[in-house]
C-alpha cells in the first residue's frame, strides 16, 4: 500500500558525519526478562569498547522496566510496537502453553513490529542495528530485503 500511495523516494548517499557519535538501534526482545539483562550486558561492553556509541532501544514491556531503571534511551517509536507478552500470556493457560501455536498465530503482530521498526530506521541513520531473538525484523528483511 504504502509503495502505490507514497512517492518513489529519491536516491541519497548516506555519509556519517565525522564529528557525528556512533549510533546503534538495538531491538529486545520482550518474551522473558533474560534477555533484557543479556542486552544491556552486550550494550555495557559495546560502549566500553566504543565510549562515543550512541544506543536508542526499541523495545516493550517489560524490558523497558529494566531500560528505565538503568537510565537508558527507549525510542519513542516503541509505542508503536504491539504487545507480544500479553499475545502470549492470553494463549496460555495456568501451566500450558502450547508455543507452536501461539507463536503461529502472532503474524499480525510481528508484521505490525516490524513496521514500526521499518518506519524508524527509514526516518533515522543508524550505523547499526542489534536484534536479540528480534524474529519480526529477522524474517521480513530476508523476505523484503
Amino acid at each position: 500500500m504504502r509503495d502505490f500511495v507514497e512517492p518513489a523516494p529519491s536516491p541519497a548517499t548516506w555519509v556519517r558525519g565525522r564529528s557525528r557519535k556512533k549510533r546503534a538501534l538495538y531491538i529486545s526482545s520482550p518474551i522473558g526478562l533474560g534477555h533484557a539483562q543479556r542486552d544491556v550486558a552486550i550494550a555495557d561492553e559495546l560502549r566500553r569498547l566504543h565510549p562515543d556509541l550512541e544506543i536508542d532501544w526499541l523495545a516493550q514491556h517489560p524490558v523497558t522496566a529494566v531500560l528505565t531503571a538503568r537510565g537508558e534511551r527507549i525510542h519513542p517509536m516503541s509505542q508503536h510496537l504491539a504487545n507480544e507478552s500479553r499475545h502470549l500470556e492470553t494463549e496460555s493457560a495456568e501451566h500450558d502453553l502450547h508455543c507452536f501455536q501461539a507463536w503461529r498465530r502472532m503474524d499480525e503482530i510481528m508484521v505490525a513490529n516490524f513496521m514500526v521498526f521499518h518506519d524508524l530506521v527509514s526516518q533515522e541513520p543508524y550505523d547499526l542495528w542489534i536484534g536479540d531473538e528480534a524474529w519480526e525484523v529477522d524474517y521480513y528483511l530476508h523476505e523484503n530485503p
